[in-house]
């Protein structure tokens, strides 16, 4: 409220139920009924005029004061949130001239609110109640809320139309000029929000919305304001996505005549611009320099007398950029190459441009950063869904490009959308894969895992070399693929490829198969190109070819195949080469074969004839005496774990306890923890009594004592805690030690006692948390084992 505009108040803000006299016998009166508040003008018991408020108030209180020389009384009030004013005129009798909801409410971004100003409306120096709505986002770049639809109380107690008012702010005047035909803007990054008024909208906040047509390229469309009497005050408001502002081309047709003149907004640059009557049908306003903004809106204040029917508005709004100037798209890609301020909107304003801007993109490739190769992604990305069909070939050849960039972030921003694109899309990709790196193929694992390779690719299967068949992702992506073309499935025994290139692909697909990658398809294809591999002489020379072979021939099942095996595991002077065929032929391997590889010289192979002997079933007597005499610690432990749980095994399990090897010890324990009786604890002390002992084996020992928890065991548990409390001790005893602490409190008595004690050291602080906090007694729970099985030694694919 304006100073001075009013008289002191009748009543400070009070609680309802409130009253208050205003004048003579006339009362103001509020009560709250229910979950809603009535509040009535009465003289005695006779209502002149009365206001449901649809929740509840909670308190009120009067002003008095005048409006164009008129008195009046103003309500306050409110409740919660929601506040509530009214305009008592009490002449000729007391009425309501006007009441609003003054919070902003309803949906989010469209919230409005009922307001009322005071301010002298025709120059006279009287002030008048202005009162009208506000609409969330209605107004000028930068300032307030604007008040809509204005009203104002005049001296005869009318409510008459006003303009809204105008703030110049001493903005800098700018001069329109006649326009002229020049082409569309480059950057389209207007996006009108907002309008006070609109002809034909309701006199409603709730029902504005934003000038559409009058960025569409469409003259037949535009925004003319709604009030009429020159429109001054009335703004129409946009967002700015763009480059540094240049100039405004304004057009108007048919009905709508544009402003003689009006205030102009950029962000906090404002500028009142007149148009001559020489360019009212189509204008050019050239800013003094450049105006970079996000916000743009333009308020009428036009001076000229107006017909009663005028529209004033636009039916064109363009917004020129410095994109629009001499070399504007190569200014614009500059932006991206100097990792300025402004690169990451120059994607958004180079992807608005069009497809016109990909041969420059193109052109300052060798100049951009990683970062300028992701940013120029992206604007390839922004353009590809409108570009026509050469424009996504640009896109095509662009992304092609990033994905053999050296970093691995551009090569997987082109990659994904390639993988994921059309047939043309992934025939790039399946070129790219040929020439990406082999210790990077990130192209090859997005065929193998993506939309996968086109039907079309069939044809260049037979001209990869053999560099390319060495890689297991190239090999994943064409097994993929021969499962998912039913015609490449169909045709795959017509392929003209060596021995080396069977074998590759077999394995291919095995290597999918045992992955559950692809479906049960891949067994029988697999076997088809191992039966011709087989006949080859990279089968009889080649190291890699007979590995693949026998590795893939881990899925199939074949009598011919079956007998290559058994050769390759009888007669191959390379181990990897009979470990790798006993594995492939498992429990259907020779009894006679097995018998030899289980002397074989080298453990790999013998532990994979172990594993193929275990397969067989009712090979107890073979077993138990591997898991005793073996030279090499992995064939014992593997045998010892298939025979654990017959009673002839129980020695071995307990003799391995004093195993030299510590695989064998670890592997013991793992086992003998579900399996812990008393017979255990003459070999769990020994272990954790010995200070070489390694940590993971110590620690396995705890876990059987913890089962056991015993306090047989309480000595040896002791030893360990102050082995890991004592100085300098090594991160793995202090874990022991932590572990054997926990088991020590769970057993309690003296072994308790004597741990905490032995707790006192250097690494005292490791054991603090264990110290304050109970542990649960034996037989009420147990910790996780952090065990590991033994190491099988299988050799990876080449």
């Amino acid at each position: 409220m304006v100073a001075g505009a009013l008289v002191p108040a009748l009543a400070s803000a009070a609680p309802l139920p409130f009253e208050a006299v205003l004048q003579g016998s006339t009362v103001l009166e509020a009560q709250v009924e229910g979950e809603q508040t009535r509040i009535i003008l009465r003289t005695g018991t006779r209502v002149l005029d009365r206001w449901d408020v649809p929740f509840v108030v909670e308190d009120a209180s009067v002003d008095a004061g005048l409006s164009g020389g008129r008195g009046v009384t103003v309500l306050h009030a409110r409740g919660g949130a929601r506040e509530l004013q009214a305009v008592i005129d009490l002449r000729p009798r007391a009425h309501f001239a006007w009441r609003g909801r003054m919070d902003l409410h309803g949906d989010p971004g469209e919230r409005v609110a009922d307001a009322m100003e005071w301010r002298d409306v025709d120059g006279d120096g009287r002030t008048e109640i202005v009162v009208g709505q506000h609409r969330e986002g209605v107004s000028a770049c930068g300032q307030p809320l604007q008040l809509l639809y204005a009203r104002a109380l005049d001296v005869r107690g009318a409510l008459r139309p006003v303009e809204a008012a105008v703030s110049h702010e001493s903005p800098l005047t700018l001069a329109g000029s006649a326009g002229s035909d020049r082409p569309a803007p480059l950057v389209r990054g207007l996006r009108w929000s907002a309008s006070s008024s609109q002809r034909g909208t309701p006199e409603d906040a709730a029902s504005l919305g934003p000038p559409t047509g009058m960025s569409d390229g469409d003259a037949s469309t535009g925004w003319s304001e709604g009030r009429g009497a020159g429109g001054r005050g009335e703004t129409v408001r946009a967002f700015w996505s763009g480059p540094p502002v240049v100039g405004l081309d304004l057009r108007t047709t048919g009905a709508i005549t544009m402003p003689s003149r009006f205030v102009l907004r950029l962000d906090d640059h404002a500028y009142l611009v007149t148009i001559p009557e020489a360019a009212r049908e189509h204008a050019w306003v050239a800013l003094p320099e450049p105006v970079r903004a996000s916000c743009l809106s333009i308020t009428l204040d036009d001076d000229q007398p107006r017909a009663p029917d005028a529209q004033l508005g636009f039916s064109e709004v363009s917004v020129y950029s410095r994109a629009d100037g001499p070399d504007g798209v190569a200014s614009l890609v500059e932006l991206l190459v100097a990792e300025s301020s402004d690169a990451d909107r120059a994607v958004e304003w180079l992807a608005s441009v069009g497809e016109d801007v990909l041969p420059t993109l193109q052109g300052a490739w060798e100049r951009l950063s990683a970062r300028g190769h992701r940013r120029a992604l992206r604007v390839a990305s922004g353009l590809e869904r409108r570009a026509s069909e050469p424009g996504r070939a640009m896109v095509r050849e662009l992304r092609a490009r990033a994905a053999l960039d050296d970093d691995a972030e551009v090569r997987e921003d082109a990659i994904r959308p390639l993988a994921n694109g059309t047939d043309e899309d992934r025939l790039t990709l399946f070129e790219i894969a040929r020439r990406e790196p082999a210790d990077a193929p990130i192209a090859a694992a997005a065929l193998a895992h993506g939309r996968g390779i086109p039907e079309s690719v069939w044809g260049s299967l037979s001209s990869l070399e053999h560099a390319h068949w060495d890689r297991p992702a190239m090999r994943a992506a064409i097994a993929r693929a021969l499962t998912q073309h039913a015609s490449w499935s169909d045709r795959v025994g017509t392929l003209d490829v060596d021995g080396y290139t069977l074998a590759a692909i077999a394995l291919g697909l095995a290597e999918a198969r045992l992955a559950t990658a692809i479906d049960a398809r891949a067994e029988a294809l697999a076997r088809d190109l191992l039966v011709r591999a087989i006949a080859t002489d990279a089968a009889r020379s080649d190291f890699v070819t007979r590995f693949r072979i026998a590795r893939a021939a881990r899925v199939v099942t074949d009598g011919s195949l079956d007998a290559w095996l058994e050769a390759t595991a009888r007669d191959a002077e390379e181990w990897m080469l009979r470990a790798e065929a006993v594995e492939a032929l498992g429990p259907r391997a020779a009894r006679e074969l097995l018998g030899t590889l289980l002397h074989d010289p080298y453990p790999r192979v013998r532990l994979s004839a172990t594993r193929a002997v275990a397969r067989r079933g009712n090979e107890t007597p073979t077993l138990l005496a591997l898991a005793r005499h073996d030279a090499w610690p992995l064939v014992r432990a593997f045998a010892m774990s298939e025979v654990a749980d017959l009673p002839e095994a129980r020695p071995i399990l307990l003799d391995a306890l004093r195993d030299p090897a510590s695989a064998m010890r670890a592997r013991s324990l793992d086992l003998l923890r579900t399996r812990a009786a008393a017979d255990v604890d003459a070999g769990v002390i020994a272990i954790l009594e010995d200070d070489h002992e390694w940590p993971h084996v110590a620690a396995r020992a705890v876990e059987v004592a913890d089962v056991r928890c015993s306090e047989t065991l309480g000595e040896a548990l002791v030893h360990a805690v102050a082995r890991g409390a004592r100085q300098g001790a090594a991160a793995g005893d202090v874990e022991t030690a932590q572990l054997a602490l926990r088991t020590a409190l769970r057993i309690g008595g003296a072994t308790a006692e004597h741990a905490r004690v032995a707790t006192q050291g250097p690494s005292s602080p490791a054991f603090q948390v264990l110290l304050e906090h109970p542990q649960p007694p034996c037989g009420t729970g147990r910790s996780e084992p952090a065990t590991a099985s033994p190491a099988q030694g299988v050799p990876s694919a080449p």
